[in-house]
């Protein structure tokens, strides 16, 4: 029966205690979008009424105080104090290089005074008495209806640098007593991360008075951008002072991406994401001290500095980069670039202290240049931002702690439809991604892998028809393995379950929970979950409500009793396998948009398609001769009974390489056609020394090594064999292969004949490692595969010389065994 085959898996799983890497990391952008996210939650208290801002905020300690103050802050504030304004501008070059300069560790008790310090203003003990004030309001009223709708505005970042349950709630208080003070606010895309990271140093109630003081700075100090067309501008101001400023880093950029200003501006969307979600913890507080003292401007530097060290580390590799944005359309070529300077900035590989210095010395960034870029640029886009929100469909109310994950699946609101379904407990916590189909591999060894301990997972699936749908699994995974268990019933899970389906008219998701839940049908089936190493289950009775096998890309779903839910997809999923197979097929020997280019438009000598069609069919050609790669050598030893001139110790290098390269790739959740070949001539390899073992009068070698052979198969299969010891063979591939190479060489001159090596097999073996070179020349760039089969190539070629030299001459008299 043929079934339907799921192109995207987005498993975004579930909440709990953060740790401080527990923010919801995107990833790349893609069309196939898989995500697992959860966590082990702590639960709160009884009730929402009960918790008090004072407890508990981070994994260390509640924001950081001392009673005693900075001999530091102590010189300040006897400098501040009594100043005009006048007075305490002079003091702003000395604070600045102070902040700039000071490397205080991010435990350090003097950021929260400091903070507070530089967070002063006329009206901030005012400020901080509002929010007492409206936060007792707000708890007495009991509603719980409420959310900041700045949060679910495109382009907010969401991350709170680990925060627990009991400061992820005063999170949540804080901004919605911030929206109360001011309620025009749309759109501040940086307010949630920077209130987080508040909260880590001070008290909620001057967390509030600091951000009340940034978002009434006026236009000579902007701290906050505030709407939607200054956060859209603030991309293109960005890039004018790129080219501005940074003239080689924009030249690069054009020649990358090859469009003009307007669309190549488009790079720097999300560049406050990069900062406030993609730097690590130590940078981003740092980047903070200063950002206090300078406003606005510092988060440009920041962020120009980290397009100029992506600039020195992916300006030199000309020709990767030419292959690597072959056949990527301009959309493609922009979000490879704004993926990569958002890797650079996650994994920075310089200090903070570099970081910010690169930023500083800038010279000649005005602020008065900045401003008049950003209203030009306001001035342009005003139209269009009009225009925009005018044709924007009017958002229904969010629900508190009901915070939208991102997903490439599923809209803001649907996202946050979904975490409003989900237990209350669970609603204080972005969801954590931990697999991605596209990133990780189409298999269940992966995905297992990675979301086993997971204790909840919210699941979302987009067929390839367009259906999408999904679910919440209350349990454990790993409980498919309790064999106790699993001898009574092979499903497990709880009643919190549910499955949902997106309905597409109006665009929110239709939740079926438990037929049994709150006092329902008492006998309602209980089949929530159940899964094999190899298939997964989710609601059953009557039929299953989704059903996965194939690795992840086959599946049917039928109306199920233990949800009470019709079938999720459209037939069942039926009828679409064969559909699938050709679409990939197609995809993968005409990447990306070379089919239409090739196929559809008739120009079958595209230059850019072209290399790309011929380095697939090459490597199709490839895999395929590995099936018989060295049939004819295994045929000519059986023919003569003998294994002379084949070096032993040459296979047995050669198949730790090929070995060694195809359970790499198995456990690493590759899909069989990306080392098929390596199986297939370990596979090969292994018969060929069981032969030289066994014509050598060594049966019992040749049979103990087929055991041993048998045993190291199963060894990898059950991932009984650490990944440490499967990447060191990997990564000696080079050597090995140079090593086997060379020994069958000396064997031949020494013979002075290459004995019963198979002129097919070398020839094969030749010709496929000459059409490897080319074909990663076309699709990697990655120069340590190409000197691999370079290196091969050469050894294989002296190999291939000898045979046809020593063709008609008679080999040396050798020992039948060595």
């Amino acid at each position: 029966m043929s079934v339907a085959a799921f192109r995207s898996y987005d498993v975004s799983p579930c909440l709990t205690a953060r740790s401080s890497d527990s923010g919801y990391d995107e990833g790349v952008p893609s069309e196939s979008d898989a995500a697992c996210s959860l966590l082990s939650f702590v639960e709160l208290g009884p009730s929402f009424e009960t918790l008090h801002c004072d407890e508990g905020f981070t994994d260390s300690e509640k924001y950081s105080t001392s009673d005693v103050e900075n001999p530091f802050i102590a010189t300040l504030k006897d400098s501040f104090t009594g100043s005009s304004l006048s007075e305490q501008s002079k003091l702003l070059p000395t604070l600045k290089k102070i902040v700039r300069n000071s490397n205080w560790p991010t435990s350090h008790e003097i950021r929260s005074q400091l903070w507070k310090l530089l967070s002063m203003d006329k009206n901030f003990g005012t400020n901080t008495i509002i929010y007492l004030k409206e936060l007792e309001d707000m708890l007495k009223s009991g509603v719980k209806t409420l959310s900041p709708s700045f949060i679910s505005a495109e382009g907010t970042v969401i991350h709170d640098y680990g925060l627990k349950e009991q400061g992820a709630v005063t999170l949540q208080r804080l901004l919605i007593v911030i929206e109360c003070g001011r309620p025009a606010l749309k759109v501040v895309p940086v307010l949630y991360p920077l209130c987080a990271l508040l909260l880590h140093y001070m008290s909620p109630e001057d967390s509030y008075a600091a951000v009340i003081r940034m978002l009434d700075s006026g236009q000579k100090q902007r701290f906050l951008l505030q709407t939607e067309l200054a956060s859209m501008a603030s991309s293109r101001t960005l890039l004018s002072l790129l080219k501005k400023h940074k003239k080689s880093v924009y030249t690069l950029l054009k020649r990358r991406v090859n469009v003009n200003d307007e669309t190549l501006a488009k790079i720097f969307n999300n560049w406050q994401a990069w900062i406030f979600k993609k730097l690590p913890f130590e940078y981003v507080v740092r980047v903070v001290d200063c950002f206090l003292v300078e406003g606005h401007k510092l988060l440009l530097r920041v962020t120009l500095a980290l397009t100029y060290v992506w600039y020195k580390a992916k300006g030199k590799e000309v020709v990767s980069s030419r292959r690597e944005f072959e056949g990527m359309s301009v959309e493609e070529r922009i979000a490879e670039v704004e993926r990569q300077i958002a890797d650079t900035a996650e994994n920075c590989p310089i200090s903070v202290q570099t970081l910010l210095d690169v930023g500083c010395s800038i010279r000649n960034l005005k602020q008065s240049t900045i401003d008049r870029l950003q209203k030009e640029h306001e001035s342009d886009l005003q139209e269009y931002v009009t225009k925009l929100q005018n044709e924007r469909p009017a958002h229904r109310s969010q629900h508190l702690y009901s915070v939208a994950f991102s997903s490439k699946i599923l809209d803001t609101d649907a996202a946050s439809e979904i975490m409003a379904s989900l237990p209350d407990r669970l609603q204080l916590e972005m969801p954590l991604l931990l697999y991605r189909l596209s990133e990780h591999g189409a298999s269940f060894t992966k995905m297992w892998s990675l979301v086993d301990e997971a204790e909840q997972t919210l699941i979302i699936i987009r067929s390839i028809k367009g259906d999408v749908f999904g679910a919440y699994c209350s349990s454990c995974w790993a409980e498919r393995r309790d064999r106790h268990e699993r001898s009574r019933s092979r499903f497990f899970g709880t009643g919190e379950s549910f499955v949902w389906l997106l309905n597409r008219q109006c665009g929110l998701p239709v939740t079926y929970g438990w037929r049994g839940r709150n006092g329902g049908d008492q006998d309602a089936p209980q089949m929530f979950q159940a899964a094999t190493e190899k298939s997964l289950i989710i609601g059953s009775g009557g039929g299953d409500a989704i059903h996965i096998t194939g690795e992840l890309t086959n599946g049917i779903s039928y109306p199920c009793d233990t949800y009470d839910s019709p079938a999720l997809v459209e037939n069942n999923g039926k009828m679409l396998w064969a559909q699938k197979q050709l679409q990939d097929a197609i995809q993968f020997v005409f990447p990306g948009k070379c089919f239409d280019k090739m196929v559809i438009e008739l120009n079958p000598i595209d230059p850019q398609c072209l290399p790309l069609v011929i380095s697939r069919f090459l490597g199709l050609a490839i895999t395929a001769g590995s099936l018989l790669l060295f049939v004819p050598q295994i045929l000519k030893i059986y023919a003569s009974k003998s294994g002379t001139g084949i070096s032993l110790s040459s296979q047995l290098l050669g198949l730790l390489a090929c070995a060694g390269t195809a359970a790499y790739s198995f456990e690493s959740g590759f899909v069989f056609s990306q080392w098929g070949d390596s199986f297939f001539v370990a596979v090969q390899t292994v018969i060929i020394i069981m032969q030289i073992l066994y014509y050598s009068d060594a049966s019992a070698y040749a049979f103990a090594f087929l055991a041993f052979s048998w045993a190291a198969s199963f060894a990898v299969i059950g991932h009984h064999i650490p990944i440490e010891v499967l990447t060191l063979i990997q990564a000696s591939t080079i050597p090995i292969v140079m090593v086997a190479k060379g020994i069958q060489i000396i064997e031949n001159f020494r013979n002075s004949s290459t004995g019963q090596l198979s002129l097919i097999s070398v020839l094969l073996q030749f010709g496929g490692c000459v059409a490897r070179v080319f074909t990663s020349l076309q699709e990697t760039g990655d120069n340590l595969i190409i000197i691999n089969f370079a290196i091969a190539t050469f050894l294989n070629g002296i190999i291939l010389s000898q045979v046809l030299y020593y063709w008609s001459k008679e080999p040396r008299a050798r020992p039948k065994f060595e």
